[in-house]
């Protein structure tokens, strides 16, 4: 982390780096040099450098693991634009230290915002209002503080990711790629035709769908076909230790959304709350239907799993502009194979920084009339999803017992 001066003297430090040893935000430099990736921390010496070898890792999870460590810098927000920073948005902040020169920065979520009028001082605005954190990670995680204008940082959304660590990132996934290859040639062939034959006889454990995807282009004509590997993980968050790593990508279903919602608005507004930028798509409905679905998308369980989690707070409820709260029916995280005509990631994550996603989509909190009604609604909708599952169940159960018979 810099601010705007340090950045004018050390412009080489453009990126911003989650360290593995404090899991604090530096601004850094960043040197590849063939299969080694070495990250400079500003204002620190050589012996705080952190090196990283394209060879050492073995799973293409640590490699994303590394790869969502970079973003570009947050800016320091100025005492004039202290309205920028507003209630249920994550930020970069640091914590008052007693030691003045140990300045680490840590994203927080603003849980409120008490607004005081500005002073001006030697002719300079100066803010006064009051922000009250809760920690992300470091060694504050799930703590409250309150900070001034002066210790937060607006992160960059939907940065773009700095093309000598996209290198790397790919360098690495290619060695893996290939040790996996190699190792499990023979295992495929072996175990192939047992897994089909145990697939065809569930009737059910392998789905494919086929329609259409919205992106921000439209709803194209996009081939979609998807095999989960679902698991019903029970209580209130999703345990996916389990999980066997095949390849593919992590998903989960979102119910009751705006037919009109684009999937850069889910993308900004997760990656607003979450700091983690995911992929989403909006499925088409049925004409007489008054909301769709859709699946929010990862390449890294992990991150997933926090985005669930954040959706999944009792404390609070996802809601469009018009009200339409967002379902979580599925107590379950699916991993499998999306396959699009084009890129699994939409194009609308490139528009996404223009959008303003506070007149799309917004968090209401437990105790607001706002809760209030969007929880009944949810409700409403949970009950009916529950009843066409059993019927869906029933159908099915008929035409097991009732199967059909030429004439």
């Amino acid at each position: 982390m810099s601010n705007s001066g340090e950045r004018a003297d050390y412009s080489a430090y453009n990126v911003e780096y989650r360290s593995t040893v404090d899991d604090a935000w530096y601004s850094v430099l960043v040197i590849l040099k063939d299969r080694t990736l070495t990250v400079k921390l500003l204002s620190f010496p050589d012996t705080f450098d952190e090196t990283f070898n394209a060879d050492d890792f073995d799973t293409l999870e640590a490699v994303e693991e590394l790869f969502k460590r970079f973003r570009q810098v947050s800016d320091q927000v100025q005492d004039t634009d202290c309205y920028r920073i507003t209630k249920n948005m994550t930020v970069c902040a640091t914590v008052a230290s007693k030691n003045k020169d140990d300045v680490r920065y840590y994203d927080a979520f603003v849980k409120d915002v008490c607004r005081k009028e500005h002073v001006f001082k030697n002719q300079e605005e100066e803010c006064l209002c009051i922000f009250l954190l809760c920690w992300q990670h470091g060694p504050w995680k799930d703590t409250l503080s309150c900070c001034s204008i002066a210790d937060i940082c607006q992160i960059k959304s939907c940065a773009q990711v700095d093309s000598r660590v996209a290198s790397f990132s790919k360098t690495a996934k290619e060695k893996i790629r290939m040790v996996s290859l190699k190792s499990k040639e023979n295992l495929y062939h072996v175990k192939s035709e047992p897994i089909l034959s145990e697939w065809s006889q569930k009737m059910g454990s392998a789905r494919e769908l086929t329609g259409s995807l919205q992106t921000n282009e439209g709803r194209a004509g996009e081939s979609y076909q998807q095999i989960d590997h679902d698991r019903d993980m029970g209580g209130g968050c999703s345990d996916m230790s389990s999980i066997e790593e095949t390849g593919g990508h992590y998903f989960m279903i979102i119910e009751h959304l705006e037919k009109d919602l684009s999937p850069s608005s889910i993308i900004e507004f997760i990656h607003k709350q979450t700091s983690i930028t995911a992929q989403a798509y909006v499925f088409p409905c049925l004409s007489w239907e008054s909301y769709t679905r859709g699946a929010v998308v990862s390449n890294c369980k992990e991150e997933l799993k926090k985005i669930y989690d954040f959706l999944s707070i009792p404390d609070h409820i996802i809601i469009s502009s018009k009200g339409r709260p967002w379902v979580m029916s599925e107590k379950i995280l699916r991993h499998g194979t999306l396959t699009t005509l084009g890129s699994l990631a939409p194009k609308s994550q490139e528009k996404c920084q223009y959008e303003n996603i506070d007149n799309v989509l917004k968090v209401v909190h437990k105790g607001a009339e706002e809760y209030k009604i969007a929880k009944q609604i949810k409700d409403v909708v949970m009950d009916f999803l529950d009843h066409q599952q059993r019927l869906h169940r029933s159908l099915e159960d008929r035409m097991i017992s009732q199967p059909f018979c030429a004439v």
